[in-house]
């Protein structure tokens, strides 16, 4: 792993991320509730760090799939997002690439 600065956050590992935004790309549904969430992250990151880190892990996943156009994040001033423990997690997200070409992969599914 490479050097980080004090400022700079360690990257997740690789493997896992692709197969996090694998399953986000292939789940059914263009809604996908936390818990959904949660069960793909734990899926495809079997070997995460505990408490408010393993949730930071999952919030910079999600925005990684965002940022690739593979989800949609609810607005940060609406209602869907969980503030109860920091960092805030977004309650439900959606989709935004069709479901056209998907795998039969039993481990993506809810």
């Amino acid at each position: 792993m490479t050097s980080t600065s004090p400022f700079e956050e360690p990257m997740l590992p690789p493997e896992s991320m692709q197969a996090f935004l694998h399953c986000l790309a292939h789940a059914s549904g263009k809604q996908l509730k936390i818990a959904v969430l949660w069960q793909y992250f734990a899926e495809a990151f079997p070997y995460r760090p505990g408490g408010s880190e393993n949730r930071q892990w999952l919030q910079r996943a999600l925005q990684e799939a965002a940022d690739q156009g593979i989800i949609r994040l609810p607005s940060v001033r609406g209602r869907c997002w969980d503030h109860a423990l920091e960092p805030s997690l977004p309650t439900v997200i959606w989709k935004t690439s069709p479901d056209e070409g998907r795998d039969d992969d039993e481990s993506c599914r809810d």
